[in-house]
């Protein structure tokens, strides 16, 4: 890989805008910066499984795609939330293709097992913003109960206490939830 120089907020802004009017050179100056990021998803296992030497490219057109269409003006935070697009789109095109994200397929492999200790963080960061937005499609009282219970650490009683109900009516839907989160991530 080449060496690449981050671009400051101003720079950043100057050449989304050049891309976005189609200059090659502009193309080229976000292609060094974000290679590392590109790289980095495009050449996880998964990813490699599921869509063979073309992983790289689509997370290449993902990128460009983003920018292209970018109407934002903060750029400041540009960087950070194109990983967060690819990261949400590529969950998409794998959950799509039936693929999960976990580290089974590295445990089967002989070369795998040294692979997933440097896959773990990536891997828990993509989990947990999966975890995220699904828990952002639970029922309203589901989603009340679970920030309750696990983000506040609350037992049923003070759950049920907070939410003015039964702790009966808690646990079904903490119940609920869960069943929920376990059809989402087909556990």
């Amino acid at each position: 890989m080449s060496s690449f120089k981050k671009h400051s907020e101003d720079d950043l802004k100057i050449i989304v805008q050049n891309y976005q009017q189609g200059d090659s050179y502009a193309a080229e100056q976000l292609r060094q910066q974000f290679c590392p990021l590109i790289y980095k998803l495009s050449h996880r296992h998964s990813m490699n499984s599921v869509f063979g030497e073309d992983a790289e490219n689509i997370v290449w057109l993902l990128f460009f795609e983003f920018i292209f269409d970018y109407k934002g003006e903060d750029f400041a935070r540009l960087p950070g939330l194109i990983r967060r697009f690819l990261i949400f789109r590529l969950l998409r095109l794998l959950k799509k293709q039936g693929v999960r994200w976990d580290n089974e397929k590295f445990l089967e492999s002989e070369t795998g097992a040294s692979q997933v200790e440097e896959c773990e963080p990536l891997q828990k960061l993509i989990n947990k913003l999966a975890l995220e937005q699904e828990i952002l499609f639970l029922r309203d009282w589901e989603l009340n109960v679970v920030k309750e219970i696990y983000y506040k650490n609350n037992t049923y009683s003070e759950s049920a206490r907070n939410l003015n109900c039964t702790p009966r009516k808690v646990r079904y839907y903490n119940e609920s939830a869960l069943k929920r989160l376990k059809k989402a991530f087909k556990i």
